[in-house]
């Protein structure tokens, strides 16, 4: 209510990029989460104490709004254009 008080208007922004480039970043993004799940493994089974920072960022870094990019590109590529 305050921001529409101060005539403040939010918006969600939709880019749409080529495919390719999508699923490149997807690809990615899997990857690093698997290299961070194996890094915490051997971390784990290691006898020395490690630290651990920003594996949990990396791991939680895609999401499912990733996976909808690449699955609904046609469509959201049609609204644009």
């Amino acid at each position: 209510a305050l921001c529409r008080q101060n005539d403040v208007l939010f918006c969600k922004l939709l880019f749409v990029a080529d495919k390719d480039s999508i699923a490149s970043t997807l690809g990615k993004r899997l990857a690093h989460k698997q290299i961070a799940r194996d890094l915490r493994t051997w971390l784990d089974a290691n006898s020395i104490e490690h630290e651990r920072e920003g594996l949990d960022a990396i791991e939680h870094h895609i999401d499912p709004t990733d996976f909808v990019a690449f699955n609904k590109y046609k469509r959201n590529l049609s609204i644009f254009t």
